[in-house]
């Protein structure tokens, strides 16, 4: 089975481009109607913090989303970090006979 890998994005990075910037939305604004402390925000925003579930929730009622696409999201970047990270020990993982 062959898996393409691209660059993951990060959630923070979909959460500008997508939302906040069209709406005109800044991150205290954000911070304001979701109760996530601005300076989580700004660290979600710029690649430096995860998306948790609580933060998804809460990014999810505010922006009409739901909490799933940025949960799937987060799950993506993680695996693709890990993958690009850690490619060649992978590939030496033989399965178990089950």
């Amino acid at each position: 089975m062959t898996v393409e890998r691209r660059t993951p994005i990060h959630p923070g990075e979909a959460l500008v481009v997508e939302f906040m910037r069209p709406l005109g939305v800044s991150p205290g604004e954000l911070a304001e109607a979701t109760g996530i402390p601005t300076r989580h925000i700004n660290a979600i925003t710029q690649g430096r913090e995860p998306v948790t579930a609580d933060d998804a929730w809460r990014i999810g009622c505010a922006l009409g989303t739901g909490a799933k696409p940025w949960m799937d999201l987060q799950t993506e970047f993680e695996m693709g970090t890990a993958h690009a990270a850690h490619a060649s020990t992978y590939a030496g993982i033989r399965p178990l006979p089950v």
